[in-house]
């Protein structure tokens, strides 16, 4: 005990010290508590920063892309967040990586990561880097752990190297070959199987051929319609593997062979019948010979005879057009020698007929026309029997005359010497002369007409006179006593020649310029794909979401991004694709991603360019109408990047004032305002009296009830559809609201009115709550609905 009271009192200033050290410590921490809640009520909770090198790439396939992301926590010292960062390929809806840490203030946390396509073809994938985080609470630091996600969309455009494109150059030939071959086989089977019909058992060969032909086709016709499709989207690699089962099954040597067989049979067999006809006409114009009693026209018929029987002999029409060419030269060489021996006999007859005539309508005035020398030797042509038709009339002309010549010569008494009849004679041999150089006149030097001057009388006149005498009746019959000789009747009969029916022999199909389908490059959105669109203009349009007036000026910026957490993420399990934070400094395309996009923005951020790099500033402390005018960078970039004309703004509280200021500035830009808890006409009482003490003076201001700002915003209409989604149920001394916003100030003439009802705490109001969709759903359905996804 004494040894006790001696340390005490030996130590006692030294005691004393520690003991005021501990109290003084204990304050410290007892207010340092107070402090940090308060912080966390005025919403300085643990804040998240992500930020990325570069957003858009463009490589060819088999490179390497690398993305670094960096992530800072802003809190107090004694905090710090439990992380995990997410790296997914949204293209084929696949994890690549995923990792969790902690974060402290003033120690960033950096992941690179690698990117390339395993895909070939050409086209867009597109990666996404998410951040989800909480803080850690501890005795020092005071958070209410809610989850704080940042994500940002990464666009990675890829082409072919150079190995590609040279393949892919060479798959085109062979696809385009394959096309060629398909098509030519494909047409040429009907046209064979029509010959093969025609050529009746000659071709059953061939018609074996066709039908193995037509199963093959059927069997190659999907593995056609693959390759298309593969060519279409750049699967070359399995477009390689198609073509080589196709080269290996799309066979056309037996089937081009049965092809070319078939024209050759059809070839001799229309040869066969040409060579038929033509013997035929032979053998008929030959048989007239036998006029002419030439027995050569029964050699020919014997000729003919074989052929006919050949003809009917055996089904090759090669084989019998070998045999019955040389028959058939046999009677071509026949016809020859007819054609010339008619051709002198026809002449003879019409010459002696022609003359003839001359000389009847000389002596008994009977004159029957006939052409003159020089009209048969520029005749067409020459014909037997029309010469010896002729001639037998002329001749039944002669008959008629001779049954009264013997009265006349009776009844005039003619003298009955020799001598009388020898000048008659020679008289009308004067008259056949003349009768021969009348018709001789003219007739050119050419081989018809000598031919014809050939067979003309010829002689000199002779000098005689017979005087007393009616000579007509003696001369007559010296005429008729001088007629041409008859042709005589051919007894020939001509065999009637075969059926021969000509085949339509059809043209060989020729390559024809093949057109692949169209080669796009391919854009997939969670493994489904498609073609990229050229233009990906269109409805739906873009979601931006703006967040409302920061709580406290001095919390960061970042914050504000994270009011629309849970609508962003239900909208990207209904088929939206969360493209992160927008950002006018890095900007990256989506034009090609044919998917609604949503992204968050914040008009608290302002950007400008220094030394070719844009510099990012947190501003939280200007008018409405700066913000609008924010507003109009932020909306330009993403109508830029979507390729649409167009967007669809999702406001929260202020951010629905600052739309609306914005489309009454730039009318035309927005297609529709959907608003949550804004204050359309302002915000009153308590509400606007604490306003200016904890946030942004000159954003109060504005949204005062009353207020200069709110008077020119109502006072006109804007363009965009306007869609207000109001709380309804909290007491705001005496007005019915959202805890922040009256029901009153809400409702906005001229757009679709919509209350939710719900309630406010003490530590959590109605209007921050209804953003979030597992406390109040039908706000997410009304949000929906308006979107024009659901009836």
């Amino acid at each position: 005990m004494n040894r006790v009271k001696t340390f005490l009192e030996t130590h006692q200033r030294s005691l004393l010290v520690l003991a005021a050290l501990i109290l003084t410590i204990v304050f410290t921490l007892s207010g340092t508590q107070l402090y940090l809640k308060a912080q966390l009520m005025l919403g300085n909770d643990v804040i998240i920063s992500m930020t990325l090198d570069n957003q858009e790439f463009s490589i060819q396939n088999g490179q390497v892309a690398n993305v670094t992301m960096e992530t800072s926590v802003i809190t107090n010292p004694f905090c710090s967040a439990k992380c995990v960062a997410t790296f997914e390929d949204v293209s084929e809806d696949r994890l690549i990586d995923q990792r969790t840490f902690e974060i402290r203030p003033g120690k960033p946390y950096s992941q690179t990561y690698h990117m390339t396509p395993d895909s070939s073809g050409e086209g867009q994938i597109l990666y996404r880097i998410s951040m989800e985080c909480q803080g850690i609470k501890r005795a020092l630091c005071q958070t209410n752990m809610n989850l704080e996600m940042r994500s940002a969309l990464i666009t990675l455009d890829h082409t072919l190297n150079s190995d590609e494109r040279t393949a892919q150059e060479t798959l085109r030939m062979k696809l385009i070959n394959i096309h060629n071959t398909n098509s030519i086989i494909t047409s040429s089977l009907p046209s064979m199987q029509a010959l093969a019909d025609s050529l009746g058992a000659t071709a059953e060969k061939e018609l074996s051929t066709i039908y193995e032909t037509e199963i093959m086709l059927e069997r190659v016709k999907p593995l056609i319609e693959e390759a298309d499709a593969q060519w279409s989207r750049q699967d070359y690699t399995n477009l390689a593997e198609t073509v080589i089962r196709l080269d290996r099954t799309l066979s056309t040597a037996t089937i081009l062979s049965a092809n070319e067989t078939l024209h050759e049979l059809a070839e001799a067999h229309n040869a066969v019948a040409a060579l038929m006809q033509k013997s035929y006409e032979n053998l008929e114009a030959i048989s007239k010979l036998s006029l002419l009693e030439d027995n050569r026209s029964n050699g020919a018929t014997s000729t003919y005879l074989e052929m006919v029987e050949i003809f009917y002999k055996g089904n090759d029409p090669v084989k019998k057009k070998y045999i019955l060419e040389s028959l058939s030269g046999e009677l071509d060489s026949l016809r020859e020698k007819a054609d010339k021996i008619l051709l002198n006999e026809t002449v003879r007859v019409l010459v002696e007929t022609d003359i003839s005539k001359s000389a009847l309508c000389t002596v008994r005035g009977i004159c029957l026309s006939h052409p003159t020398g020089y009209a048969r030797a520029v005749q067409d042509s020459l014909n037997i029997d029309s010469a010896c038709s002729d001639l037998e009339l002329f001749l039944a002309v002669h008959t008629g005359i001779s049954t009264s010549i013997s009265g006349e010569i009776t009844n005039e008494g003619y003298p009955s010497n020799s001598s009388f009849w020898d000048k008659i004679e020679l008289i009308a041999n004067n008259i056949f002369l003349d009768a021969s150089k009348s018709y001789g006149e003219d007739i050119p030097n050419s081989p018809m007409g000598s031919l014809i001057k050939s067979f003309l009388p010829d002689g000199e006149l002779a000098d005689v006179q017979l005087d007393g005498y009616n000579l007509t009746p003696a001369l007559t019959r010296e005429l008729i006593n001088r007629q041409p000789t008859s042709c005589g009747a051919a007894d020939q009969t001509i065999p009637p020649p075969p059926n021969t029916t000509l085949i339509d022999i059809p043209d060989t199909p020729q390559k024809q310029e093949v057109k692949l389908p169209d080669q796009n490059p391919t854009c997939c959105i969670h493994g489904s794909c498609a073609a990229c669109c050229e233009d990906c203009s269109g409805a739906p349009f873009p979601i931006i979401f703006l967040h409302g007036h920061a709580f406290n000026k001095d919390t960061s910026a970042e914050y504000s991004l994270d009011a629309f957490n849970s609508i962003q993420s239900s909208l990207e399990n209904d088929g939206y694709l969360d493209a992160g934070m927008i950002s006018v400094s890095n900007p990256s395309g989506w034009a090609r991603a044919d998917i609604p996009i949503t992204v968050k923005a914040s008009y608290y951020f302002d950007a400008f360019e220094e030394q070719g790099e844009y510099v990012v500033v947190h501003t939280k402390s200007e008018s409405i109408n700066t913000y609008a005018t924010r507003l109009k960078d932020i909306v330009d970039t993403v109508k830029e990047r979507s390729d649409e004309d167009k967007v669809i703004i999702i406001a929260h509280s202020m951010g629905g004032l600052v739309a609306r200021r914005y489309d009454q500035l730039w009318p035309g830009n927005i297609d529709k305002i959907i608003m949550v808890g804004t204050p359309n006409h302002g915000v009153s009482g308590g509400v606007s009296e604490l306003c200016p003490l904890i946030g942004s003076p000159m954003e109060c201001d504005d949204m005062k009830e009353g207020s200069i700002f709110l008077n020119k915003l109502n006072s006109a209409t804007t363009e965009a559809s306007k869609i207000v989604i109001y709380g309804a149920g909290c007491d705001m001394e005496g007005s019915d609201g959202d805890g922040v916003v009256t029901v009153e100030s809400a409702v906005l003439s001229g757009a679709q009115n919509i209350e939710i009802s719900g309630k406010c705490t003490t530590l959590e109001k109605l209007h921050t709550s209804m953003l979030h969709v597992d406390k109040y759903p039908d706000v997410y359905r009304q949000i929906i609905i308006s979107l024009g996804d659901v009836s």
